[in-house]
């Protein structure tokens, strides 16, 4: 069982009503939550706190509108539709060296 799960189980067994939150999605690297108030964001950021994670690895509770924005595109190489996977490797490395900063999937 997770850390996070034990820090909420525990205190469904205290006294005290365990905070809920309205929703939550995982995407990429990020586990999106959405609190019912400022209070819950609060206590989300002190529990995230005493997490012990692997490493390199680094937690962060932080409001939507602090997020930079991230801008999504695709790119279409045209070629034969049954060119060597080589030729597709190459284009793949060419763009994920030259643009460091981009998720390049392939």
């Amino acid at each position: 069982m997770g850390e996070l799960d034990k820090i909420i189980l525990s205190a469904s067994c205290s006294k005290t009503k365990p905070p809920t939150f309205r929703s939550w999605t995982h995407s990429g690297k990020i586990i999106r939550v959405t609190c019912d108030d400022d209070l819950k964001m609060e206590w989300l950021k002190i529990k995230v706190l005493t997490l012990k994670c692997w490493k390199g690895a680094s937690l962060a509770v932080v409001r939507m509108d602090e997020l930079p924005k991230l801008t999504k595109a695709t790119l279409w190489i045209p070629g034969e539709a049954q060119a060597d996977l080589d030729e597709k490797e190459v284009v793949l490395r060419r763009l994920k060296e030259q643009n460091t900063t981009l998720h390049v999937a392939k």
